[in-house]
């Protein structure tokens, strides 16, 4: 059995390490960059999201540090996405601009052996990532802007899925099929970050998938697993 050891990670800018730590963060291995990135001084693009991703499933393997961005490494692989296990950091040979990704995910879909990596690039498209192939998804019209992953009826029978959100939409994933959630309340444009919640824990009520709006001031709408309604305790 894997150990699972809590911790929290977060990805920003400092002056110096020891000002990270007099807020009281402990910096991890720095990604070994390149002197374009030394000399980059535009305050733009670094690392825009990372994620933990188990690549070999059951295996002994533990869970390694995934991030995204435009990194401009030395180390072999791609300029975009590394990951950090025991032994370092490695590079994962993705040459494409990954900035945009706002989030990624790891999901294992239902008899598969082990996670795959789940990422929005450019204009949307979801990339998957299996270890060895990356392939482009067509979730949510190819334009999702967040990703989750949760579980709608917790110990019951039906298997995780990932969750995508758009502009306009949200939908599910379970490895080879999307759908599109509709029903209920009509979503307005401009969708935000979505979350899967279950707001009782082991007990019997399903989970909902909460999305936010852009355009409309403290809006939320939950999915109940049949509609959409409007979450109205923030109106």
């Amino acid at each position: 059995m894997k150990s699972v050891i809590p911790l929290l990670f977060a990805a920003a800018s400092f002056a110096a390490a020891t000002h990270a730590q007099t807020l009281g963060w402990l910096p991890i291995s720095d990604l070994p960059l390149s002197v374009a990135e030394a000399n980059h001084t535009g305050g733009g693009p670094g690392i825009s999201t990372l994620c933990f991703w188990d690549p070999d499933g059951d295996g002994p393997a533990q869970k390694v540090l995934v991030v995204f961005g435009a990194l401009y490494l030395t180390i072999p692989g791609g300029e975009h996405i590394a990951y950090l296990d025991d032994s370092g950091w490695h590079g994962i040979a993705y040459q494409n601009l990954v900035t945009s990704a706002r989030t990624a995910v790891a999901y294992r879909a239902p008899g598969t052996a082990h996670e795959d990596l789940y990422f929005p690039a450019a204009l949307g498209t979801v990339v998957r990532y299996d270890g060895t192939t990356f392939t482009n998804v067509n979730i949510d019209n190819g334009a999702a802007n967040y990703l989750t992953v949760g579980d709608m009826d917790g110990p019951g029978p039906i298997s995780e899925k990932l969750y995508a959100v758009s502009n306009t939409s949200v939908s599910e994933w379970d490895g080879t099929t999307a759908t599109v959630l509709q029903g209920g309340a009509t979503l307005p444009g401009t969708l935000g970050a979505l979350v899967v919640w279950d707001p009782d824990g082991p007990g019997p009520q399903t989970s909902k998938v909460v999305v936010a709006s852009r355009n409309i001031p403290n809006r939320l709408y939950q999915w109940d697993g049949s509609a959409w309604s409007p979450w109205t305790q923030f109106d």
